[in-house]
């Protein structure tokens, strides 16, 4: 897709740790460098995980209305690692089974990883929040391809995922160009989608082999 040509690349996620273990291999397939990606946890996950920590603790609701707020404030301009300190100050002496522990580490982990610098993030001008990729998913492969008795093989529904995303961002002239181009240098009929070398089984434990390079070729591998 020429990913390797933009200016910078952002990945948003929530905090699933499958979906960030597999960034490295992404970025290394789309030939881009370190200084070129920004990796960012969404905004609405990390205020909801900030909340849910305060309410472990127990806290008078207008007391917990207003730390949130003051939290928020904080995390909002890049001070997690004070978000933190005030949680762990919040939290002293509690057994280390408590669920806020589960929230702290949280929090931390991706600061520290760099996916808390908002401030920095909104100055560059990247999205903080992921709500641009979840409204797409609907509109361009629910809208299209979920309906009652409805059932795709995978191979033709990556298909219609890539003739829809064609369609939509005014890019059906190109593509059609595109397949002409190839079809005038080959006239077979029998090409077919290859996905990913992604696992589906999006899970942890899941090993991921690198995938092999696909054909550089727009849309000469489909047929639907």
């Amino acid at each position: 897709l020429g990913a390797a040509k933009a200016e910078v690349v952002v990945f948003v996620s929530d905090g699933g740790r499958w979906i960030w273990d597999r960034l490295d291999e992404i970025i290394r397939r789309a030939g881009l460098g370190p200084l070129r990606t920004a990796r960012v946890l969404d905004w609405r996950h990390a205020v909801q995980h900030l909340h849910r920590a305060l309410q472990s603790l127990k806290l008078k609701a207008q007391t917990r209305r207003a730390k949130f707020a003051e939290l928020r404030g904080w995390l909002k301009h890049s001070r997690h690692a004070e978000v933190v300190a005030e949680l762990e100050r919040l939290t002293a002496g509690r057994a280390e089974k408590d669920k806020v522990w589960t929230e702290i580490r949280y929090l931390r982990q991706h600061g520290e990883a760099g996916h808390l610098r908002y401030r920095k993030f909104r100055r560059r001008g990247l999205p903080c929040g992921s709500g641009a990729i979840e409204t797409t998913i609907r509109r361009v492969i629910n809208l299209r391809l979920k309906s009652n008795a409805v059932s795709w093989l995978a191979e033709n529904a990556e298909a219609v995922f890539a003739l829809r995303a064609n369609l939509l961002t005014d890019r059906w002239d190109q593509m059609l160009d595109a397949v002409q181009h190839t079809m005038s240098r080959d006239r077979r009929l029998t090409w077919h989608w290859h996905a990913s070398c992604f696992s589906p089984d999006a899970t942890p434990d899941v090993t991921l082999n690198p995938p092999q390079p696909m054909n550089p070729e727009p849309l000469t591998h489909i047929s639907t």
